[in-house]
């Protein structure tokens, strides 16, 4: 599915159903993994919220003006929002698209007046390009990113490069927004903490 992201294919949609992943999935059972969510859990404090999982394609973007998650930006999904990054393509540089992000500090100018995704001339001009970390790493490399406070983008690819990424988004509950409809259904058997995590 395109969508309005013409640079980046969701590769999941087919798996979901009305909407939502069976919790037997396996992209769902990596982001659960207790390990994962001790460290997420550890950074929140208590136990965070699986709000989604995406595998997404990155194609080359060489001749299109950049667009949405291309341009910097936070994400809003939640007051405090961690995702879990997995690149299953080799990022050997930043030809390969690399998620590039600004840490927290060097961010916090932007924090509760960001409306909309910026360019680099905007960003650059009140942040020192000295502050950018661009993740180059080879395949399966896994990070985190509080990416409500810290300023990012990605998927600029270039000439014939393409970037397979698996994305796993966390909360800190409860929501500060109405929960949006179901994104998992129960299939198989959960423990308490899984099913506290997906808020089944």
């Amino acid at each position: 599915v395109l969508g309005h992201k013409s640079f980046w294919v969701s590769l999941l949609d087919e798996d979901l159903v009305d909407g939502a992943f069976a919790t037997d999935h396996p992209f769902v059972r990596y982001a659960l993994q207790p390990a994962a969510l001790r460290i997420i859990g550890d950074f929140m404090h208590e136990l965070p919220q699986l709000s989604d999982v995406l595998l997404t394609l990155s194609r080359p973007t060489e001749n299109q003006s950049l667009s949405y998650s291309q341009l910097w930006h936070l994400d809003h999904d939640d007051k405090r929002v961690c995702k879990l990054f997995i690149y299953l393509t080799d990022v050997r540089d930043t030809a390969d698209g690399p998620l590039t992000f600004i840490p927290a500090p060097e961010s916090k100018p932007f924090r509760n007046t960001l409306k909309s995704h910026m360019s680099d001339d905007k960003v650059f001009s009140r942040v020192d390009r000295s502050a950018v970390r661009e993740m180059v790493a080879p395949r399966l490399s896994s990070f985190i990113v509080n990416t409500a406070r810290c300023l990012h983008m990605g998927s600029r690819i270039l000439s014939d490069r393409t970037r397979l990424l698996y994305t796993a988004t966390y909360i800190q509950p409860p929501r500060i927004y109405p929960e949006p409809p179901a994104r998992f259904r129960a299939v198989g058997s959960l423990n308490e903490i899984e099913r506290t995590a997906m808020r089944l």
